[in-house]
């Protein structure tokens, strides 16, 4: 009788099977995120910024409410969504609710004496539920790309692109844009 050898090769892919977060189910946090797409590589790596990349920030409140805003580079409107949020051990869902928006390009001075965003106007828009995943970093979260927002952002980059990784970010003394912000609109200071 012959040995038989069997040879079993075990590929662990972070980005295809999150691992589990350290975070504790129900608890809200207090912390600005940074998103960014990225396109598939064994760690997600970000896609570098230009025109036609996603990129934009979220920021969780201790209420449990949250602000999203994406930055439309190409746009001449500026929008910030708003609304609740649920965090679990291995994701955090968010619904967004409410908009708030001005004429306006996303890299324009908001510190001018008359700033665009103080023309802003708020209103109500059918909830949209966005689900982000636990990445590969305890702390980060990864938004998926569905197989028709492959193939449509596809159309920018020569590699795959795979979702939006999620990750904290901690603004500096000097410039505290988000959180500085945020307390300058009235629908959005007091979430």
């Amino acid at each position: 009788m012959k040995n038989v050898f069997i040879s079993i090769t075990l590929v662990i892919g972070c980005i295809a099977n999150p691992i589990k977060s350290q975070n504790t189910a129900g608890k809200t946090i207090q912390q600005l995120y940074l998103f960014n797409e990225c396109i598939k590589t064994d760690v997600c790596k970000f896609v570098n910024e230009n025109e036609n990349s996603q990129s934009g920030a979220v920021y969780f409140t201790n209420k449990g409410n949250v602000i999203y805003h994406t930055i439309d580079f190409k746009g001449d409107t500026v929008r910030y969504y708003n609304g609740t949020y649920i965090k679990n051990p291995t994701s955090i869902t968010i619904v967004l609710k409410n908009e708030f928006y001005y004429k306006g390009k996303w890299d324009a001075r908001w510190d001018a004496a008359e700033p665009d965003y103080k023309k802003g106007k708020s209103r109500s828009i059918k909830p949209l539920t966005i689900t982000l995943q636990s990445s590969c970093e305890p702390n980060n979260y990864l938004k998926p790309y569905s197989e028709s927002e492959k193939k449509h952002a596809a159309v920018n980059y020569s590699q795959e692109p795979f979702g939006l990784v999620y990750f904290p970010y901690e603004e500096t003394k000097n410039m505290k844009f988000y959180t500085w912000f945020f307390k300058q609109v009235p629908v959005l200071s007091n979430l």
